[in-house]
């Protein structure tokens, strides 16, 4: 779920059991070039707000769970993209 806050947004997403942690990454386009990413590393969380946007423009998001095994990251596939206008 993607939901417009100024100048931000907010994102949750539903767990998965076995991931070390999220990856959340967004762009002023849909192909995502140039985007930008978040790392959370705590496996517990499912939702997190970006923030530091500029307002009143439209981003598009996905999201991907990771799985770290013996020092390496090992990717799941990106979820949908959704996209969001930033309120003022």
């Amino acid at each position: 779920k993607l939901t417009a806050k100024s100048k931000a947004f907010f994102v949750d997403w539903a767990q998965k059991g076995s991931a070390t942690g999220y990856e959340i990454q967004y762009a002023t386009n849909s192909k995502f070039t140039r985007a930008k990413k978040v790392t959370i590393t705590n496996n517990k969380t499912d939702k997190a707000t970006v923030s530091k946007l500029s307002g009143k423009k439209k981003y598009y998001v996905r999201v991907r769970s990771y799985t770290t095994v013996k020092g390496t990251k090992y990717y799941g596939t990106w979820s949908a993209s959704k996209s969001v206008t930033t309120k003022k």
